[in-house]
C-alpha cells in the first residue's frame, strides 16, 4: 500500500510490516525507474507528463521485489552498538551525530552546544541515570519539533 501526504510531498509504500519512504521525481526518459540504493534510499524516477495513479499502481506490483532488494542490502548495513552512556559515544538527533560529554555537577540537565550533547548529572558512572536524562530531553525535543512541523503542515 502507498501512502501519500507526507510533509515533504513524498510518499510512503508499506508492506510485511515495512514503511519505506521515496520521492516521485519526474524526468526526460522514457520508462520508469525503480532504483533501491545500498544506503537503502528507493529511487522512483518517471517519465515527464505521466500520471501518478498508473505510476503509484506500478510501484505497487514491485513492492515484492523491492522488499527484497532493501532486505538484501539491509544486511550491509552497520550494526550500532547498544549504547554505554559515557563520554565520547556519539548519539543520533535529527539523523545527526553527537558526541556525548557526561559531567559532573547540578542542576541535573541536558544541553546541545555544538556537535555535543552536554549531560549534567550527580554521578558520572550512574548509566541508567544518563539514560534517563537522556529519555527525557529527547521526548521534550520530539514534543516540540513535531508539534512545530505538524502547525506547519496544518497550515497549508
Amino acid at each position: 500500500m502507498i501512502e501519500n501526504g507526507q510533509p515533504d510531498g513524498g510518499y510512503v509504500l508499506t508492506y510485511g510490516g515495512r514503511r519505506i519512504a521515496f520521492r516521485l521525481e519526474y524526468r526526460k526518459r522514457k520508462k520508469l525507474a525503480i532504483t533501491v540504493h545500498p544506503d537503502l534510499r528507493l529511487q522512483v524516477v518517471a517519465p515527464e507528463g505521466r500520471a501518478k495513479e498508473p505510476i503509484l499502481q506500478r510501484i505497487e506490483k514491485r513492492t515484492a521485489w523491492i522488499l527484497r532488494q532493501w532486505r538484501y542490502f539491509e544486511q550491509f548495513q552497520p550494526t550500532r552498538p547498544a549504547p554505554r552512556f559515557v563520554s565520547g559515544e556519539t548519539h543520533l538527533y535529527l539523523g545527526r551525530q553527537f558526541r556525548l560529554k557526561v559531567r559532573q555537577g547540578a542542576p541535573e540537565t541536558v544541553k546541545l552546544v555544538g556537535a555535543f550533547l552536554h549531560v549534567w548529572t550527580g554521578n558520572r558512572d550512574d548509566a541508567k541515570r544518563i539514560k534517563v536524562l537522556l529519555d527525557h530531553w529527547y521526548r521534550e525535543h520530539a514534543e516540540r519539533v513535531l508539534g512545530h512541523r505538524l502547525r506547519v503542515c496544518l497550515d497549508h
